[in-house]
């Protein structure tokens, strides 16, 4: 399952590429109105993509684990 072993890389460097922007963001935007953008809308997408890459990480044991045991 290549394609998803690079899916998995292309989200990570994704994810660490964002948080970079939002740190350098929040330098400059520190409010209320900051805050509650990150509470209600950053942190819930944030929280997703955390589990879809777990899960991916998961799937893709999974299927190494498959294909050793048909060799």
């Amino acid at each position: 399952m290549r394609d998803g072993a690079g899916a998995l890389n292309m989200m990570n460097s994704a994810q660490k590429a964002f948080d970079l922007q939002w740190a350098r963001t929040r330098a400059v935007w520190d409010d209320a109105v900051q805050r509650a953008f990150e509470r209600e809308h950053l942190e819930p997408i944030i929280k997703q993509v955390t589990a879809t890459q777990t899960e991916l990480e998961r799937l893709l044991q999974d299927v190494a684990q498959a294909r050793r045991n048909v060799h």
